[in-house]
């Protein structure tokens, strides 16, 4: 597994996983342009270097000078409960806890 930032070479792979997964709920080819333009925490697992295959994202946005807001994580349909989803947010987590001006981090779900 390896955990690497997105770029705007994942953006289609990223979109379609968000279409498939959230359906009426999807964030819209927009907002995913622009995440991914402007976002620092937006980090994306796959299975390995030679497939390069997405298996899930995070997105994480500075909406306060002290606090992170977790508006999106997702593991691909057939790769669930096999670690992955908590392999993610642990590598998430350890990378914004680092940042010592954040003070909060705030889930946000449907």
């Amino acid at each position: 597994m390896i955990i690497d930032n997105v770029t705007l070479k994942d953006f289609c792979e990223i979109y379609n996983l968000e279409r498939r997964s959230f359906k009426k709920d999807s964030f819209s080819k927009d907002l995913i342009f622009n995440l991914i333009k402007t976002n620092t925490y937006f980090f994306k697992l796959i299975d390995d270097e030679l497939s390069n295959s997405i298996i899930g994202f995070i997105i994480i946005i500075q909406d306060r000078e002290d606090r992170l807001n977790l508006i999106n994580f997702l593991i691909r349909k057939g790769e669930r409960k096999r670690g992955y989803g908590s392999f993610l947010l642990k590598y998430t987590l350890k990378k914004v806890i680092a940042l010592d001006k954040i003070k909060t981090i705030v889930l946000n779900v449907n």
